[in-house]
């Protein structure tokens, strides 16, 4: 018996016939066994097709309308917190109160002429209040006498700028060529660089500008009402001296030819 020919028993391992029901090592039965049916393998299913997605109807949705906003730029604390003085605080109050005998430092040049510019116009605020009110020149005396240190000091500074002493100051002195030599000096071209963004602001510079300009403009009215009145009222007295003025009489001497004189009054 050939190897293909045999099989082996389940319960003893011998090599026994295929065709035998009972093994002859163990005498167990081998009919159970070779009845057993053996499980039908269930055949797979064939897969289906999907089915295509449906497409869901979605209601449009209205779009948010979008305008336009100019982007804004981002400002560091440092910036934020850096307050920038107006036009009369930095050219004038700066200048002129705050650094009032201040003779240390350094001057720009566009601040210290805005500077003198600003100060003229004070200057000249004050003398038409003067002639205004008839009070002479006290206001632009006195006006002058308290802004004629820091104005030196400023002009100290501005030498400064130029990279000259203080004592330059005291060239205007030196006759005929001194004041030019000052102003030269005052006009150069300093170290100092002026701020930036210094411009009008409201409120404080336009107040200070429309007060200015009201003061100056009623002083100037109220100057050339006076002058108007007193030309009138010279007028009227040169007139009623006119009209009562009395001549004396002209008499004229003629002699008639019968040796009489006569006085004749003559027209005048």
């Amino acid at each position: 018996m050939t190897e293909e020919a045999t099989k082996r028993c389940p319960y003893c391992g011998e090599k026994i016939k295929p065709t035998a029901i009972k093994c002859r090592h163990c005498g167990e039965w081998l009919a159970e066994q070779s009845q057993i049916p053996t499980p039908p393998t269930m055949p797979e299913p064939k897969p289906t097709p999907a089915a295509p997605p449906q497409q869901v109807a979605v209601a449009p949705q209205p779009t948010p309308s979008t305008t336009y906003a100019p982007p804004q730029t981002q400002m560091s604390p440092a910036q934020a917190q850096e307050r920038k003085p107006g036009f009369f605080e930095y050219y004038f109050v700066d200048l002129y109160i705050r650094q009032y005998i201040d003779f240390e430092g350094k001057t720009s040049r566009k601040q210290f002429w805005l500077g003198y510019l600003c100060l003229s116009v004070f200057f000249i605020m004050l003398f038409c209040l003067d002639l205004a009110t008839g009070m002479i020149v006290i206001l632009t005396l006195v006006g002058s006498l308290g802004l004629a240190v820091p104005f030196t000091a400023a002009a100290v500074r501005r030498l400064h700028d130029t990279g000259r002493s203080g004592w330059w100051f005291f060239i205007q002195f030196v006759p005929l060529v001194g004041p030019v030599w000052l102003l030269v000096l005052l006009a150069q071209e300093g170290e100092t660089k002026d701020k930036e963004g210094i411009k009008f602001r409201m409120p404080t510079d336009y107040v200070v500008a429309a007060t200015t300009v009201f003061i100056i403009v009623v002083s100037v009215v109220v100057i050339l009402l006076g002058v108007f009145s007193a030309v009138l009222d010279e007028i009227d007295d040169e007139d009623f001296d006119s009209m009562y003025e009395v001549s004396a009489p002209d008499y004229t001497v003629a002699q008639a030819s019968t040796g009489n004189t006569y006085l004749f009054r003559g027209a005048r």
